[in-house]
């Protein structure tokens, strides 16, 4: 496995743990891949969102797809 793999599954890790590193794994996520968008949603039994954060994406977009998620994807 190559050092940049290596750190990508260690910043993983580390924000698994934290959440305040989460931010920061997407950016990593990102530019390993040089993608402009990296998103975690976590959710839970009934696949409500519970918790979301993005990189590349203005918070605007990340409440209204909670919103909608919350309020009809599951309904």
């Amino acid at each position: 496995m190559d050092q940049k793999t290596s750190d990508l599954i260690a910043a993983l890790y580390d924000a698994a743990a934290d959440r305040e590193l989460w931010p920061g794994f997407l950016k990593l996520l990102a530019q390993s891949f040089s993608a402009s968008l990296t998103q975690y949603v976590a959710a839970d039994s009934r696949m409500t969102v519970v918790d979301t954060m993005a990189y590349g994406a203005d918070r605007q977009a990340l409440e209204a797809y909670a919103s909608y998620n919350t309020n009809g994807l599951n309904h």
